[in-house]
């Protein structure tokens, strides 16, 4: 019900964003990891790493992915 609200109040450029909001709830809301890494990331304790590497492990990296 939720879903048909939103869709039908939404703008029509909004409209790719809202179905793509939807589909990761639907798709993912139901995986029991999914769920247990949202309640620790609003509890601040979810286990993150930085996205570059750090010190020595630094060295040689272009941020860029590998072209194939």
């Amino acid at each position: 019900m939720e879903f048909e609200n939103e869709l039908a109040d939404a703008e029509l450029d909004a409209v790719e964003n809202l179905l793509f909001l939807w589909w990761g709830i639907a798709a993912l809301g139901h995986d029991p990891q999914v769920i247990a890494d949202l309640r620790a990331a609003d509890a601040g304790t979810l286990e993150t790493r930085p996205a570059d590497p750090v010190g020595d492990e630094a060295e040689g990296w272009s941020g860029r992915v590998a072209e194939f």
